[in-house]
């Protein structure tokens, strides 16, 4: 969804970012709802701009939480979203961007498991679990 008003472009993640800049959590359903958009869509935004360190995500229970890192939506923001370079970690960010990097892991492992048991049954292996166990681990210790 990309809409223009006197000769501005804003897009869905634009919107996005305006509906958390005056917000704390809010419920990742609850964005999708009020942005009258899918939660998939909310999703695929949302895995962008945690990347590019512009929001995070907290988990309660099951359910995803998102929050604005910067408050100020500027097109300092917008310059930063879209260069290269990335800022240095604040103090006491580190823990939450392994926390946000281990989900991402495990997401995309997940993602993966189906693809990874039916090659594994082409190709005949034996006890394809264990080795699915073994592949996880590799990835998993390999990114601490």
């Amino acid at each position: 969804m990309i809409t223009s008003q006197n000769d501005t472009i804003t897009t869905g993640v634009d919107s996005l970012l305006v509906y958390l800049k005056d917000k704390n959590q809010v419920d990742m359903k609850k964005v999708a709802k009020d942005l009258n958009t899918s939660i998939n869509v909310v999703q695929s935004w949302t895995d962008f701009l945690v990347e590019e360190n512009i929001i995070g995500v907290e988990y309660k229970f099951t359910n995803p939480f998102i929050y604005l890192i910067k408050k100020e939506i500027s097109d300092e923001t917008v310059e930063n979203k879209n260069s290269a370079s990335k800022s240095p970690l604040e103090p006491g960010q580190s823990q939450k961007h392994e926390y946000q990097w281990k989900y991402q892991v495990e997401r995309t492992l997940k993602s993966k498991k189906n693809f990874f048991f039916d090659e594994a049954r082409k190709r005949n292996l034996k006890d394809i679990p264990q080795l699915w166990e073994v592949y996880k681990k590799s990835v998993t210790d390999s990114q601490v």
